[in-house]
């Protein structure tokens, strides 16, 4: 339940009685602290950079938002308008366009469009 509302369990003990403790019992209690970790969103391309000989590469998309949100996957192409690309709360998604001698800027943002979340740019070089 902790991974799903996008944090990480970094560690956890208990003090006290861990046999008989029952809530209803104060002579029998037991005590567990956790230490946690928020989850950042994660936007990645792989690979990055692509490699492009004549025909367009390919990279695969990969976001999730961490907290269960929904997550929407726009694009750029070399600065020009976002066009959305996907969207959901975690996934991949292959790029197959990608061409040598242009940037694609991909930005995660929340389901509104109103918090950029995260970002990775691709780019493609020739071999």
């Amino acid at each position: 339940m902790i991974e799903r509302t996008g944090w990480n369990l970094l560690s956890y003990f208990t003090i006290g009685d861990t046999i008989s403790s029952t809530p209803a019992d104060p002579d029998h209690d037991e005590r567990a602290f956790c230490l946690l970790e928020k989850r950042p969103p994660i936007l990645s391309a792989n690979p990055n950079p692509v490699s492009a000989t004549k025909e367009a590469g390919k990279t695969m998309i990969s976001w999730d938002t961490a907290d269960g949100s929904i997550g929407r996957v726009f694009v750029s192409v070399n600065g020009d308008q976002e066009v959305l690309f996907a969207d959901g709360r975690h996934g991949s998604a292959p790029a197959h366009w990608i061409e040598t001698g242009s940037n694609y800027e991909f930005r995660l943002y929340d389901s509104d469009h109103t918090r950029l979340l995260d970002k990775v740019v691709v780019a493609a070089i020739t071999q």
